[in-house]
This record gives structure tokens, sequence and C-alpha cells, in this order.
């Protein structure tokens, strides 16, 4: 869902170098301008980063460690999409306004609301389902409670990875696919 809106960004950026409007801007605002257009674009390509490590990593197959990759990155994306988003509105807002002070506190509140809905709503969510009774949490914290857990029960087997996903072993059918084989094509 990201890659697309990043594109059209970029695309719009690219278009607006060509405007008289970007001509008649400060040289500063120009710098801070491209400064996002490159933080949009290490943030497109940090996105479709995972498609080729899928293919050439990991030869096409759904592992965990794509998984765990995967997830990384893209979260680790949205870094430089944010400030790239905040340096482009910076240079809006000093054009309507005329002043740098308001554009940057306008710019650098934005900001802060897109990390905290971003990431703080995500840190907030994972610690709700860490409490729920019976929850393994994701890796690793998880394995390393399943495992705990597994041996002091004397399970033969203690590395299984679809557990890590589904939740408590009472709770599934002894023959629930892990997401990871359901992947496999």
């Amino acid at each position: 869902m990201v890659l697309p809106g990043i594109q059209v960004l970029i695309g719009f950026q690219g278009g607006a170098t060509f405007s008289k409007g970007f001509a008649d801007l400060p040289l500063p605002s120009k710098g801070v301008f491209f400064v996002g257009l490159a933080l949009l674009s290490m943030s497109m390509l940090m996105l479709m980063m995972p498609a080729t490590y899928h293919r050439y990593v990991e030869q096409g197959e759904a592992t965990e460690r794509f998984h765990q990759f995967t997830s990384r990155i893209l979260l680790w994306a949205m870094i430089p999409f944010g400030v790239g988003m905040c340096c482009n509105l910076f240079v809006v807002l000093v054009r309507v306004t005329g002043s740098v002070l308001p554009a940057a506190i306008g710019a650098v509140a934005v900001n802060v609301a897109l990390f905290a809905l971003w990431f703080g709503f995500m840190i907030f969510r994972r610690r709700q389902l860490d409490r729920r009774p019976g929850w393994f949490p994701h890796f690793p914290s998880g394995i390393v409670y399943d495992c705990a857990s597994r041996l002091k029960a004397g399970a033969s087997t203690i590395f299984q990875p679809s557990l890590w996903f589904h939740g408590p072993v009472e709770s599934r059918s002894p023959k629930s696919p892990s997401p990871v084989e359901s992947l496999k094509y």
C-alpha cells in the first residue's frame, strides 16, 4: 500500500521541479525539497527490497527468515518516508506562510504525529497482545518462552515455528498449517 503512494509522490515532485513556482523558491527550500525527494526515493527502494530478497536470497521460498527481513525492512522504510513527507510539507508551509519558523514547527509537529501513529500505536498494540494469557509473542521472545514451556512439559519437539503464529497449543487443531507453509508455491 505504501509503495504506490511513494511512487505517486515522487512523480509529483519530479513534475513540480519544472513549474514556475519551483524556480521562485529560495535556495534553502529547494535543498530541503531535494532532501525530501532523496528520502522518499530511499524509502521506495527499501520497500522494493523484499521482492529481490525473496527471489535471489530465499530462491522463491517463503521462509521465516524472509518474513523477518520483510517485516523489518518495511518498518525501517517508514522512517525516511515520514521525514521525506515532512520535508515536502516544510517547503509547502514556507511557500504558504512566507516564514521559516512556522513552517518548521508545523513540519516537525506533523512528523511527530506520523511517528506516534505509526510506531507508537504498533508498540501499544504489541504490548496489549503480549499480555494476553497463553499468547506466544512474536520472534524471538515467543520462541524462548515456547521452547522453555515445551521442555518443561516434556515435549519431544520444541522447534515448531507454527506455534509462534497460532497462539496457544490448546486453541487450535493439530492439522493447522503454519502461515509460512501456506505461502509456499
